[in-house]
């Protein structure tokens, strides 16, 4: 997308009546209604979502490519069904007519009458679509106060904390939060014991999952540099090894998502969706564990390689350890933040960034089966837009 922008930069710069902008950039008051028109360039969801939630204008155009005009529609529908349901939750106490996104995907939809794609042709448009790898999960990947993985269970809500930008947290009266105290120092404590005027506090750290990434692509794949990686951890060189193997099997072939989905179908693995292989084929995207140890196992089979596929639970185990490890090393970090000072904290190399706000309004409320991953957390006005990255 970088490269499109500087393409496009370069062909209109001459045009004092266009300006080009990235996606990535970020939404100022300054954009707002400076513009008689917007074209979005073939934008993947999250993009499209983002600004088409913005009010930089009245006019919006999307340009994409004829491949995925017939799946669209079935994007937007499932979009819509899940803002009508944040909006009934009511997070943000709005009308759900204010969603400017949501009356984009009726305007489109009442325009462009489609019939809606049967599933396993729409898991295609998901792995283009949604999982570009560049910003997997970008907002919620680095929410320091939450459970280690996505957690897509549910709960009962029993408060709702209304903070000074108009954001909100969800929790429950026994849930723990930071707050940042008069003297800059950080206290952990339950929602029940907050009040209004207390500056509540999120850390933000990137998950074990991020930083096992970054890691894992500064490995030497040289069999000198895997033979010194292996003398440190053992657990570390076996779990690299079966997941180097297997991207260098599918870049030595060229192997897509869809030919390396039924290569391993073929040798009998369980069928598994278009996304779940994208997300396994490249070091940027790449889980640490499996959920079904037997995946390592038809890996082996496909690639080759007698020891992985007989050995597979070793390298299962392995993998599970380096999860287990880095989970515990940040559940600690986040342990040891109660009363350190904010100061202090921020210069610690895990720590990306975080985010300080005002508790103007404290609220009860009854909400039940609320996703797990929108409570203990603050909620941005922006996340019901964004809600199906």
């Amino acid at each position: 997308m970088n490269q499109m922008v500087s393409e496009i930069s370069e062909l209109y710069r001459n045009e004092k009546q266009l300006t080009v902008i990235s996606y990535k950039d970020e939404i100022t008051e300054d954009l707002y209604n400076q513009f008689d028109q917007m074209i979005l360039l073939s934008p993947y969801a999250s993009d499209r979502k983002k600004w088409l939630s913005s009010y930089c204008c009245k006019q919006v155009d999307i340009i994409i490519p004829k491949l995925q005009e017939k799946y669209l529609p079935s994007s937007l529908n499932r979009e819509k069904r899940i803002l009508e349901k944040l909006y009934q939750i009511d997070f943000f106490r709005q009308n759900i007519e204010s969603s400017a996104y949501l009356h984009s995907i009726n305007k489109y939809l009442s325009q462009r009458k489609l019939p809606d794609l049967p599933e396993v042709d729409f898991e295609e448009y998901d792995a283009l679509d949604i999982l570009e790898k560049d910003d997997i999960n970008q907002d919620t990947a680095t929410s320091g106060i939450c459970h280690e993985d996505y957690d897509n269970t549910v709960g009962d809500v029993s408060l709702q904390l209304i903070l000074q930008s108009g954001n909100s947290i969800m929790t429950t009266n026994y849930g723990k939060l930071f707050i940042l105290e008069k003297d800059g120092k950080i206290k952990r404590t339950t929602s029940s014991e907050i009040k209004v005027n207390q500056e509540v506090l999120e850390i933000l750290i990137p998950y074990s999952d991020e930083f096992y990434r970054q890691r894992l692509k500064k490995i030497d794949g040289t069999n000198r540099g895997t033979n010194f990686f292996r003398d440190i951890n053992i657990f570390e060189y076996y779990d690299y090894v079966w997941k180097r193997k297997f991207i260098t099997y599918i870049n030595e072939n060229n192997l897509n998502i869809k030919q390396l989905k039924t290569k391993l179908e073929k040798l009998g693995f369980q069928k598994k969706s278009l996304p779940f292989y994208k997300r396994w084929s490249s070091f940027e995207t790449i889980q640490i564990v499996p959920q079904n140890r037997e995946f390592i196992k038809f890996i082996g089979h496909m690639i080759g390689d007698v020891d992985i596929a007989n050995n597979y639970e070793q390298f299962a185990l392995a993998s599970e350890n380096v999860k287990r490890r880095l989970t515990e090393t940040r559940d600690r970090f986040i342990a040891s933040i109660d009363g350190k000072y904010l100061e202090d904290i921020i210069l610690d190399p895990t720590v990306t960034g975080y985010v300080t706000d005002r508790i103007i309004q404290i609220n009860q409320v009854s909400l039940k089966a609320i996703p797990r991953n929108f409570t203990n957390k603050i909620i941005r006005r922006d996340t019901v837009e964004y809600s199906g990255r």
